[in-house]
C-alpha cells in the first residue's frame, strides 16, 4: 500500500512580543532615571528593537538584551522638571510586529540650594538722618532645567523676610 506523505506548505502569522513587566520609574528632577521592562516572544529567532517616548519631546532607543524569545529593555532619561510623565515603550520584532505599553514616571521636585551673603554699609550722617544700606547677594543651584520641547520651564522667586513684618519678593536672574 502506498501513502502520499507530501505536506502542503502553510503560513504562520507573526505574533508581536508580549511586554510582561514594566516598572513605574520615580526619580527627582535633574537625576538620571532608569527604565526597565521585560518581554517574551513566541518567535524565538526574532530580534527586537525598542523605542521609548518620554512625553517631554525626547524619544530614545532602548537597549535590548534577548535570548531564545525572552528579553529585557533598558533606557535612561533625565527630566528637567517635576511632574507625572507618561512613558511609552514600543517594541518591534525583526518581522515587523510590534507591541506597546505605557507607564507613568513620577518626578519629584528638588529645592534649590542657596548660598547667600550679606553686608551692612555703615550709615553716614546727612542733615541729621542716618543713611545706610544692607547689601544681600547670593547664588543658588537647582537640578531642574527648562525643556522647551516639553513646555516645562523652571521659575524661581526670592523672598526676603526682614524680621520686622516686612517681606520683599522678587524674581532672580537665572542662568542655565
Amino acid at each position: 500500500e502506498l501513502y502520499d506523505l507530501r505536506v502542503d506548505p502553510y503560513e504562520v502569522d507573526n505574533l508581536a512580543a508580549m511586554i510582561r513587566t514594566i516598572a513605574a520609574p520615580a526619580k527627582r528632577e535633574g537625576q538620571q532615571l532608569v527604565f526597565r521592562a521585560t518581554f517574551e516572544d513566541a518567535g524565538v529567532l526574532d530580534t527586537h528593537t525598542a523605542k521609548v517616548l518620554w512625553s517631554d519631546g525626547t524619544p530614545s532607543k532602548g537597549i535590548v538584551q534577548e535570548s531564545s524569545g525572552t528579553g529585557t529593555v533598558r533606557a535612561t532619561h533625565i527630566y528637567g522638571d517635576n511632574g507625572v510623565y507618561p512613558v511609552r515603550l514600543t517594541l518591534a520584532d525583526s518581522d515587523g510586529a510590534f507591541s506597546s505599553r505605557r507607564v507613568n514616571a513620577r518626578i519629584s521636585n528638588v529645592a534649590p540650594t542657596l548660598t547667600a551673603t550679606r553686608s551692612i554699609e555703615l550709615p553716614t550722617a546727612a542733615e541729621g538722618h542716618a543713611v545706610g544700606a544692607v547689601v544681600i547677594s547670593g547664588s543658588f543651584t537647582d537640578p531642574g532645567f527648562n525643556q522647551p520641547k516639553a513646555k516645562t520651564k523652571e521659575s524661581f522667586a526670592v523672598t526676603i523676610d526682614w524680621g520686622d513684618g516686612s517681606v520683599d519678593v522678587f524674581a532672580p536672574t537665572v542662568v542655565q
